[in-house]
């Protein structure tokens, strides 16, 4: 998919203006300091260049040049200039060579000082939703097979611990609402590893489906369901750089569809994506479970296309149930086009079980090309808003072949 067009500049409209990024990173915080004493200590501050990928920033750490993906066509800049902690090492050769994933080959581990920390400064980014995605390889690039297991923070607050394999690349992404221009991303060693990070990226978002849900940031797990061999879609399919994890159904087969699907009513969503789907093995039940013994709140949206030529004497319709209840009016696809279907304002709690059940009236299963999923956690504090006490973001982390 990403790996299989020809390079073309794409122009990202009615997102954000250029902006500044820059980043600053220190180390040794073995006594905790509030963040403002941080910044007093802040160094090596750099302005990035956006201009090839309009919105994006994209820092490839460790790697001594700056250059362009060709297979993403993604600009990828060297963290050399603007950190003066950490060292710049390679992943054992083995583990990588993968061209679509580049920047992953790289990067930049901290042996010295318990925090290290990435000031990432938007200019223009307040009030405005970003991707923010810390991607890591361990590559047994230190050679000693140990893998490293370390806590990564968004401002004061623990986002997640970051652990990993030997030789799958991770990524960690929070799509977050900056209440400000600034915000820190750090790297804590809590004993068990020096911590390192391979890649670390931030996307503008905006993206309807934000619109409609109250929260201080989100994090998502995108499926695409009826994937074909071109292999994982991102930029540039995906205009938003999501990256779209390869997923069927137990009980389900693939269909899809070599001709254009039309994205208008899809949110966003890539063609590649929307060109392939899932429908149920001999019957008319779509089905999906995901157990939660956190009782965890989600967000949940869907998304469709119709990719067979259906007769003119035959229907495919069907209802939605979320957790058995119905989240919509019954669902007719037109040929070639998209539609998508999300559960609101509202959230599920706890185990999630999707059904797409066919009316009486079907002549055809239902189908599914696309899902997000969105998971509500509380943040106790931010650097960039003091003055609200609970905030809630999605988590999400993901081997990039999962």
């Amino acid at each position: 998919m990403a790996g299989s067009h020809k390079l073309f500049i794409l122009q990202l409209h009615n997102l954000l203006p250029i902006f500044i990024v820059v980043f600053g990173i220190w180390s040794s915080w073995d006594n905790p300091k509030t963040l403002t004493e941080a910044m007093e200590e802040e160094v090596g501050r750099r302005e990035l260049s956006t201009d090839n990928n309009p919105g994006f920033i994209s820092i490839d750490c460790g790697v001594d040049e700056d250059y362009l993906n060709n297979k993403t066509g993604i600009y990828y800049k060297s963290d050399k200039d603007f950190i003066n902690t950490g060292e710049n090492r390679k992943i054992l050769s083995r583990y990588g060579g993968n061209e679509l994933w580049r920047e992953d080959d790289t990067l930049r581990s901290f042996a010295e000082g318990k925090r290290n920390c990435y000031t990432l400064k938007l200019e223009q980014g307040q009030n405005n939703y970003y991707a923010i995605r810390a991607s890591f390889l361990y590559g047994n690039y230190d050679g000693k097979d140990k893998i490293p297991r370390f806590d990564l923070y968004l401002g004061a607050d623990r986002w997640t611990t970051v652990e990993l394999s030997l030789n799958l690349p991770k990524f960690y992404e929070i799509l977050y609402f900056f209440s400000a221009d600034t915000e820190y991303l750090c790297l804590v060693n809590t004993g068990s590893g020096i911590p390192f990070i391979s890649t670390l990226e931030l996307r503008p978002s905006k993206y309807p489906f934000y619109d409609g849900i109250n929260h201080v940031a989100l994090h998502r797990w995108v499926y695409d369901l009826g994937f074909d061999s071109n292999g994982t879609a991102r930029y540039r399919d995906d205009v938003y750089d999501r990256i779209w994890h390869l997923r069927r159904f137990p009980g389900s087969v693939p269909i899809g569809t070599a001709l254009n699907v039309s994205t208008q009513g899809s949110n966003g969503i890539p063609v590649e994506v929307l060109r392939t789907a899932i429908k149920p093995d001999n019957s008319f039940s779509l089905n999906y479970s995901r157990s939660d013994s956190s009782d965890s709140q989600y967000h949940l949206l869907l998304h469709f296309a119709e990719v067979e030529d259906v007769a003119q004497n035959q229907l495919r319709e069907f209802s939605i149930y979320v957790n058995g209840l119905k989240i919509s009016e019954r669902i007719r696809l037109q040929y070639l086009n998209s539609t998508s279907v999300s559960t609101g304002n509202g959230t599920i709690r706890g185990d999630i079980n999707i059904t797409l059940d066919a009316t009486p009236e079907s002549d055809l299963p239902p189908i599914l090309n696309a899902m997000e999923f969105y998971e509500v956690l509380h943040f106790s504090s931010s650097a960039t808003d003091q003055f609200d006490g609970t905030f809630f973001f999605f988590f999400f982390s993901s081997s990039i072949d999962s």
